[in-house]
């Protein structure tokens, strides 16, 4: 596989939300600025440049308080567009993921009241295929079978979890909850399959030490960027601990670059052949 930093990138294209999710790292990173449409342009075009950007994941803040932004740079290549989903989702060339942390009631805690409807009614308008991104943690992690039940039923083409990452840490998933939460996921994607559930035994066995401290395939491949287009260390993470990191995609490019194939094979699948041959 040939492979380099840089192939992918995400951007924070903006420091500001509609939301303010109990979980959300970014609010943690205090970002009070961000760059205007045309230097956006020019920083992902040097992106291309300098790395070979094939793939860009455009995050928040909401990037959907920038919906032309993100359309622009649509028209540059692919990308991943990931939103809260309580604002009218646009058609994209590439992926929608959108951030569901729960059924309703528990969704509804973590990230607002009355925002599960929203998300609802803005995807019912959303005609292409769509990923649903949750983050498990302490409180939401046991209802998963049930949002995964609910949300294959509503036409939800694929699940991309994550497991909380500290800071704060009252809610992060340790010991025998951790365990019990990856057997969770294990048994969700022997039932519904890794095209659904995104996951292989690697990442599984993976995010259940959760120490990416020594090697990281997202550090190590993925160049993120800041609201002010700075380069973010070590990751899109800044700031988290990386001792206890659930990330999915940190986990799924660290079984890439250690050459698990079942991985390997999951990368290229849902990354569209970003990744090379």
């Amino acid at each position: 596989m040939k492979i380099c930093r840089g192939l992918v990138s995400s951007i924070d294209v903006t420091h500001r939300c509609n939301l303010s999710c109990k979980h959300c790292y970014f609010r943690l990173q205090k970002h009070f600025s961000e760059l205007g449409d045309d230097e956006w342009v020019e920083r992902v075009k040097w992106l291309i440049g300098e790395y070979g950007t094939r793939l860009l994941i455009i995050l928040g803040g909401e990037p959907l308080l920038r919906r032309d932004l993100c359309i622009k740079l649509n028209g540059l290549l692919p990308i991943w567009l990931v939103t809260n989903g309580t604002l009218p989702i646009p058609e994209v060339k590439g992926r929608v993921f959108v951030s569901i942390d729960g059924t309703e009631q528990i969704h509804d805690w973590i990230r607002g009241r009355g925002t599960y409807r929203v998300i609802v009614s803005n995807i019912d308008e959303l005609s292409m295929p769509y990923t649903v991104t949750t983050v498990l943690n302490a409180v939401n992690y046991k209802c998963m079978p049930d949002l995964v039940d609910e949300w294959v039923r509503r036409g939800a083409e694929s699940f991309w979890v994550s497991l909380h990452t500290p800071p704060p840490y009252d809610i992060v998933l340790r010991g025998r909850q951790r365990e019990e939460c990856i057997n969770m996921l294990r048994k969700l994607t022997s039932e519904y399959g890794s095209d659904v559930m995104w996951f292989t035994d690697y990442m599984l066995d993976s995010m259940l030490r959760g120490d990416l401290t020594d090697m990281c395939g997202c550090r190590r491949l993925v160049v993120s960027l800041d609201p002010m287009g700075r380069v973010k260390v070590p990751c899109e993470m800044a700031g988290q601990d990386c001792s206890m990191c659930g990330l999915h995609i940190a986990h799924l490019l660290t079984g890439v670059i250690r050459g698990d194939a079942d991985t390997i094979n999951l990368a290229l699948r849902i990354m569209g052949g970003v990744l090379g041959g």
